[in-house]
């Protein structure tokens, strides 16, 4: 179930500073939602299985949602069962999304269809989502680099010709980051439960 067509308008309304290089920034993502266990929503929603034979004890509906990232009003939201694919939901939002706009989807949203019908269905419509892990890449332009240090040894032949470079792994530090605040700006409070 979608929002009616004459509601989807005000998500698309233009707002101060509600723009990136003169493109609106729209958000699909999706969500899981328990429902109150009941015979009708569990035959509708469906469940998730679990590692032994038995569903779940609550039937989960499927929910995916077009936001405008500059004012957050949802332009479209569809539910649906459990089973059912969030890039099929998005793909039958892909009409609601205005023209001159820049959609930002997690890595879930990896579709062909779902890209190219986004970008060709309307007039200076893109989409941004993250790199899978292993995803084949081709480099296309080299620039000067600022820093040569920051060049990675095995691109040496490179120095002085490279400006962006990929990075495919990044090192995840072994313990937790630690902040550091100011003690005089931010003083602590004795009293305060201290953090477990």
């Amino acid at each position: 179930m979608a929002l009616p067509p004459d509601r989807t308008d005000r998500g698309a309304e233009r707002y101060l500073k509600d723009d990136w290089h003169g493109l609106q920034l729209f958000a699909i993502d999706g969500a899981q939602f328990r429902t109150p266990d009941k015979p009708e929503l569990r035959e509708y929603y469906g469940s998730a299985n679990t590692s032994t034979k038995r569903q779940n004890a609550y039937p989960v509906m499927r929910l995916v949602a077009l936001m405008n990232l500059g004012s957050h009003i949802l332009l479209n939201a569809v539910t649906a069962p459990y089973r059912q694919s969030e890039t099929v939901l998005a793909h039958s939002m892909l009409a609601t999304i205005p023209d001159n706009s820049i959609t930002l989807f997690d890595k879930l949203f990896y579709s062909e269809d779902l890209l190219l019908t986004l970008n060709q269905k309307g007039c200076n419509r893109h989409w941004l989502l993250p790199a899978w892990k292993n995803i084949a890449s081709e480099m296309i332009e080299l620039g000067n680099t600022a820093s040569p240090g920051t060049i990675p040894k095995r691109l040496e032949h490179l120095r002085g010709a490279l400006e962006v470079v990929f990075i495919t792994k990044r090192p995840r530090p072994s313990r937790p980051r630690s902040v550091k605040i100011s003690k005089t700006r931010y003083p602590v409070k004795h009293s305060a439960a201290p953090l477990k």
